[in-house]
């Protein structure tokens, strides 16, 4: 069900909507190889090193982005949302025009509405997946042997 919802972010209400399945495994899929990829990097970084960890965790996007990706993950996962412009018609945000103007100098707004896109389209995907994961990891890993049965005199 292609399900739409309102957000209210820093005053303006977006509606946005559901992505159809396969478009919305293939976003998160991408996004799931870049944040794996961000993160990946920050193994052994103390947290007590802010500078260290913004400065890696902007290294590993960048490493990991690829140029389709505006268009393969933001603008797809911003397809089936809108707003109402100053005419009262709606902004289709998934538009590259759209996009374009709608948030030009505003890019932090944008980082909300993609965020509220993304939890709307994945609420349950990222922890189901992470509760798979998990069971599998338990299940591969090496069982301890049973202590030797000690004999009874």
């Amino acid at each position: 069900m292609l399900e739409s919802k309102p957000f209210e972010i820093d005053g303006i209400t977006y509606h946005v909507g559901h992505l159809p399945a396969r478009d919305a495994l293939r976003v998160a899929m991408r996004l799931a190889q870049l944040g794996g990829h961000t993160f990946g990097s920050l193994v052994g970084v103390s947290a007590n090193d802010p500078e260290t960890v913004l400065a890696l965790l902007v290294r590993g996007f960048a490493d990991a982005y690829q140029a389709g990706d505006v268009d393969a993950v933001v603008l797809k996962l911003l397809s089936p949302a809108h707003t109402l412009g100053a005419d009262g018609r709606a902004l289709k945000l998934g538009e590259p025009a759209t996009f374009d103007a709608y948030f030009a100098g505003r890019l932090g707004h944008a980082t909300k509405v993609l965020a509220a896109a993304a939890r709307h389209n994945f609420a349950d995907f990222f922890g189901a997946l992470t509760t798979e994961l998990a069971g599998l990891i338990v299940k591969a890993a090496p069982q301890k042997p049973a202590p030797p049965a000690t004999p009874t005199p």
